[in-house]
């Protein structure tokens, strides 16, 4: 985590009221335990020995590796963890007396929930001090206030989803949530399924929550627009879109969702010295239209997944939860993590994206950009293989659709302002590809029986 570093963290957890409580018997429920792998397993998960800090840290590390070494947590295994460890005799002592005395605080197996939970409400507790002393020791200008801010909530988040022990599911909650989904679809239609009327639903079936959903394609083939489409269809449905732009600025987005919601030609909006008053006027009142829907719209706002998800949790804290996520494009945004190469940045990006959608429970559309390899086939249509930098984008995916335009390449094309959108990849459905209208002067990508209008 960004502020929360071992030595601020340390100070905070060996300050005299910063003692937790709850540790020692978190320790004796892993006693108790033995080899109760679900248990064990949970606890180490959701648990560092960085998180409970310096007095039983040491301990905490020793019961890990007696754990990996035994699949067994017991005093004798633990003892001579201890020992093979730490020569000195100061180090071994310590920490054979914190031994015996959770020994003597052993308490029977069902309570370790309890003891669990306890922690971890220390545990987040002790972050926030952290954070806040991280925010009360910094002066400095308001815009890297408002930077501490952004990274506050960040962390905020990331604690948060991080130590949550889940509560467990069993076969029939899961039975039974999974019947009453299919009831309500056959009675009434799944009421949170996005549908935009493009050709490409007859093998995505619609946007649902927690998908990920990728579009790829290279520059200039119309990703943007065909994205610029499907975010004017959604909110045309009164459904709340996010739109995250990391490639252009407010305005030139907001040109182009204009221009496609009302028919208005993109050249005017980008040169508005050349109006005329009349279609001022009339820009000037779609704009009061436009201003009432509901669009979320952050462009160089957010650089991360986990900053989207932030937001996305303010938002609906507001009254405004967001229904449907577009970010463009992936590659423009970063994981926050430190990574040897591009490939596991990608690789690690495209996990926070997925995890994004499934947490958020809301579709993901993220824009992605492929590699050069397909300009150099005869055949130009990108495949899977050709996502860039990283192969995981294709394993993460719900689905991923690809776009080609064959006059890019071929001036002498049959096909003049004609898109192919591929569904290569689905992981619910058939794949399969269509032919669709393009429309640059309004920014829309339309099926081919709408071409006339």
């Amino acid at each position: 985590m960004g502020w929360l570093d071992a030595r601020a963290t340390e100070e905070i957890y060996t300050g005299k009221d910063a003692k937790m409580k709850s540790i020692p018997y978190l320790l004796s429920s892993l006693l108790a335990a033995e080899n109760d792998a679900v248990i064990i397993n949970t606890i180490f998960d959701l648990i560092t020995p960085q998180d409970i800090g310096k007095e039983y840290g040491a301990l905490y590390s020793c019961m890990i590796e007696t754990w990996k070494r035994h699949n067994l947590i017991e005093p004798i295994a633990l003892h001579i963890e201890i020992t093979a460890k730490y020569t000195s005799d100061s180090h071994r002592t310590k920490l054979i007396k914190q031994l015996n005395d959770i020994w003597g605080l052993v308490c029977q197996p069902n309570f370790w929930k309890h003891y669990l939970s306890l922690a971890l409400a220390e545990i987040k507790l002790n972050k926030l001090k952290v954070l806040g002393s991280g925010l009360a020791d910094n002066e400095q200008s308001p815009k890297q206030v408002d930077d501490l801010l952004l990274t506050c909530k960040s962390e905020i988040n990331l604690i948060e989803s991080k130590y949550n022990l889940k509560q467990e599911r069993g076969l029939t909650a899961i039975t039974s949530d999974y019947v009453s989904c299919m009831d309500k679809q056959m009675s009434g239609g799944y009421a949170d399924r996005i549908k935009t009327g493009l050709y490409y639903e007859k093998y995505i079936t619609g946007f649902r929550p927690g998908d990920f959903v990728i579009l790829a394609g290279r520059p200039k083939m119309g990703k943007s627009a065909l994205a610029n489409s499907i975010i004017a269809k959604v909110l045309q449905t009164g459904k709340r879109v996010m739109l995250i732009n990391n490639e252009m600025d407010e305005t030139s987005v907001i040109n182009r969702l204009v221009a496609n919601l009302y028919g208005i030609d993109i050249a005017m909006l980008s040169e508005p010295e050349r109006m005329t008053e009349y279609q001022a006027t009339q820009v000037l009142d779609v704009m009061e239209c436009f201003r009432n829907l509901p669009l979320e719209l952050y462009c160089f706002d957010m650089k991360t997944p986990l900053e989207i998800e932030t937001e996305a949790k303010r938002l609906a804290d507001s009254g405004r939860k967001v229904d449907f996520i577009v970010a463009d494009y992936l590659q423009l945004f970063r994981t926050g993590e430190k990574h040897k190469s591009l490939y596991e940045e990608v690789s690690s990006l495209s996990w926070q994206f997925k995890m994004l959608a499934a947490n958020l429970k809301v579709p993901v559309l993220a824009l992605s950009q492929v590699n050069r390899k397909c300009e150099e086939r005869p055949n130009k249509r990108p495949l899977p293989a050709d996502l860039r930098e990283s192969g995981s984008l294709e394993q993460d995916a719900t689905a991923v659709m690809f776009i080609y335009r064959d006059e890019v390449y071929n001036e002498n094309t049959q096909e003049p302002g004609i898109a192919e959108i591929n569904v290569a990849i689905n992981r619910n459905g058939k794949t399969g590809m269509d032919k669709y209208f393009v429309d640059f002067d309004h920014m829309r990508i339309s099926n081919l029986e709408l071409r006339s209008e």
